[in-house]
């Protein structure tokens, strides 16, 4: 594999090039780039996917609700539609995708959206009479530069951080290093929770973010198990299938592992979209292992996916299991910055 990733090195270089001299456009004034009436914030990475974005927008949606009226616009990576759509508890996971209906299950009284297009999604939102709208949350638009946001929240990963990676195909970055200079607060996510303060002042050094920026730690903390058919809360369960689409296996399958035996693993790409037949292998597995009396556990993501299916899936007990983002210390810092950072992007 690492001999792989040395020989698509040349190619990384020049893709680098390319997006480097985007940027810098961008950057210069010499491609468009469009400033939102509200404030906004921007939340991405440089890598591709596995950051935690869905959990850290959800926390944002929480947190700032009780000072600003906010919304949140999605690109809905993986949906069958395009354009602008606003997302309900009734949308179809094929029109708005999975991580935006995630959200406004959480949030329903929020308003969702999703549009490929930030620009026009927010001219679009921001043209709904039926609510104001103080800011608007964005996920994973780090890359898209049309649009001019105001806040700039990077995320990296505790396993892999940026400093560790390399741009496409080498690595999996889909911007270089030097885009991290943008960010106006950059997470380490996915720490683990006994990460000691002389290890975060390590990784914080590596960053090399530009002076003044603050970084900030954080972990996913499981919630429990919930009844998929019932949304109850679910007990424990011995012994489990895995069932994940996420970018991320490894990391699913530790937490699931302190506490359930995992008899298998079935691993699909991420948000991949689930089909009969993956629901005949899903029931195959269970079947397998009949003498353990294992239930499916999957992600509360997942669960958007394959609700679909309940009714394919009502002689087994599918359990999906939250996860909560959860700052390692100093989040009320992180609160109050990131608050002053959006009243004093207001427009006049």
């Amino acid at each position: 594999m690492q001999v792989a990733r040395l020989l698509l090195l040349p190619f990384s270089l020049i893709y680098s090039a390319i997006l480097f001299l985007r940027n810098r456009l961008y950057d210069w004034g010499l491609l468009n780039s469009t400033r939102s009436k509200v404030p906004t914030i921007v939340v991405g990475n440089l890598a591709l996917g596995g950051t935690g974005k869905t959990p850290f927008t959800d926390y944002l949606l929480a947190h700032l609700k009780p000072h600003f009226s906010t919304a949140a616009l999605s690109r809905g990576y993986g949906r069958s539609t395009t354009g602008y759509l606003q997302v309900s508890t009734t949308s179809e996971v094929k029109a708005v995708g999975d991580e935006p209906l995630l959200l406004a299950y959480r949030h329903p009284k929020t308003q969702i959206a999703v549009c490929e297009d930030r620009v026009a999604g927010i001219e679009k939102m921001l043209s709904e009479k039926d609510r104001d709208i103080d800011v608007i949350v964005l996920d994973d638009a780090y890359q898209h530069r049309k649009l001019k946001g105001d806040v700039y929240v990077l995320l990296t990963t505790y396993h892999r951080p940026y400093f560790r990676d390399f741009v496409l195909p080498a690595g999996n970055l889909r911007d270089p290093r030097s885009e991290r200079h943008r960010a106006d607060i950059v997470v380490v996510t996915k720490c683990p929770p006994s990460l000691t303060p002389d290890e975060r002042s390590v990784i914080t050094r590596h960053l090399d973010v530009t002076k003044g920026t603050p970084v900030f730690f954080t972990h996913l903390e499981p919630v429990g198990y919930i009844e998929a058919s019932t949304k109850q809360p679910a007990q424990t369960p011995e012994s489990a299938v895995i069932v994940s689409s996420i970018a991320d296996h490894a990391h699913f399958e530790a937490q699931i592992k302190r506490q359930v035996k995992v008899l298998n693993h079935l691993k699909f790409p991420d948000h991949h979209s689930f089909d009969s037949k993956d629901i005949q292998r899903i029931a195959d597995n269970i079947d397998s292992f009949v003498k353990d009396r294992p239930v499916v556990i999957t992600t509360e993501k997942d669960w958007m996916r394959l609700a679909q299916f309940q009714d394919n899936l009502k002689n087994i007990q599918v359990l999906y299991q939250p996860v909560n983002m959860n700052f390692l210390d100093d989040e009320n810092k992180f609160q109050d910055h990131l608050i002053d950072l959006v009243r004093h992007a207001r427009r006049v």
